[in-house]
């Protein structure tokens, strides 16, 4: 799934990478590395936007290789000219994950690819604590599904 998410073109141009390569180093897993306890919210300043990728449900064995549940999540800054504009902010925020979504699924169609049955979303997308940071940047949670399905 991370390579899914750094193949799209959405995703490099909105990390500004020139490359999928380049793209994969703004997805992690289960967490955002070298993010320190003291300064964890300056260093995630830092490498927004970026996307977490994570397993959603616990190991079932070797049939989790054949099928199973992910979990995407993405958090991006808010660009400048929609801060006082949450309806557009979110509008925004939505469309670019939407076009990763809809590149990831029409990707993993491909030879040698994961294949991914459905995404979807877990949660709403959310903003960030208006008196913490001034509601500067969105994240929200999607549901992967991907595999074959298991009667």
């Amino acid at each position: 799934l991370r390579e899914l998410v750094s193949e799209s073109a959405t995703f490099q141009e909105w990390t500004n990478s020139d490359t999928a390569e380049e793209a994969l180093l703004r997805v992690f897993v289960e967490g955002v590395p070298d993010a320190d306890l003291e300064d964890a919210e300056d260093h995630i300043k830092k490498v927004r936007p970026f996307a977490l990728v994570g397993f959603d449900t616990a190991s079932d064995g070797l049939l989790q290789f054949f099928s199973g549940s992910l979990v995407l999540y993405f958090e991006a800054d808010i660009s400048e000219e929609y801060l006082a504009d949450h309806r557009e902010a979110g509008i925004e925020f939505a469309n670019k994950v939407g076009a990763i979504a809809g590149e990831i699924r029409d990707a993993s169609y491909g030879s040698g690819k994961l294949f991914v049955r459905k995404i979807g979303i877990t949660s709403r997308q959310s903003r960030s604590d208006v008196k913490e940071d001034g509601g500067r940047h969105l994240s929200i949670w999607l549901g992967v599904d991907y595999g074959l399905e298991m009667l």
